[in-house]
């Protein structure tokens, strides 16, 4: 079977994205994993599945290692481009498991709203159960750069929404 699709690139992440045999494609995992295998594949963090219903174009993400994905922003704004830009589709709202979706085009950027988000701790789905009250974030790195007579300090911290890759566990890079 013959899969067309586009390669997507959208702030350090790609995507596959396709919006042809979608419903095939859903239900074999070992073709989902084959596709964004980047080796025998065509290689992507994650597969975005297009489906045209009605006014809207319902999303699936998936994960390369065959799992349902979340929403994922950058996801999103590159299905938003594809449709609008390739597909030259006027009007277009993405319906993902739990919102829709709505983008723009201001200059050469591409926005979309990523539905509701929570500061609530009690909303935010954890690995474990643990008290969020005076919660630390480990910091793994810290860097001075100097540009002239100015310093730049860098901070980084481990972020809670990490895509599914087999290179990582218990969020940590092997």
């Amino acid at each position: 079977m013959k899969i067309p699709f586009i390669k997507a690139h959208g702030a350090g992440n790609d995507f596959v994205i396709i919006d042809k045999n979608v419903d095939i494609i859903r239900k074999s995992k070992k073709m989902i994993k084959k596709l964004c295998d980047r080796r025998f594949g065509i290689g992507c963090d994650q597969l975005i599945l297009l489906k045209q219903l009605g006014q809207y174009h319902q999303v699936f993400f998936y994960n390369s290692d065959g799992s349902l994905g979340k929403n994922c922003g950058n996801g999103l704004r590159c299905a938003y481009k594809y449709l609008t830009e390739i597909k030259k589709k006027k009007n277009v709202v993405i319906k993902s498991q739990k919102f829709l979706h709505y983008g723009k085009k201001i200059g050469k950027e591409y926005h979309i709203n990523v539905g509701d988000i929570s500061l609530d701790w009690k909303k935010i789905p954890l690995s474990k159960k643990m008290e969020t009250q005076n919660l630390q974030f480990k910091k793994i790195c810290r860097k001075v750069f100097r540009f002239s007579k100015y310093f730049l300090k860098i901070f980084c911290y481990i972020r809670i929404n990490i895509h599914s890759n087999p290179n990582i566990t218990n969020n940590r890079i092997k």
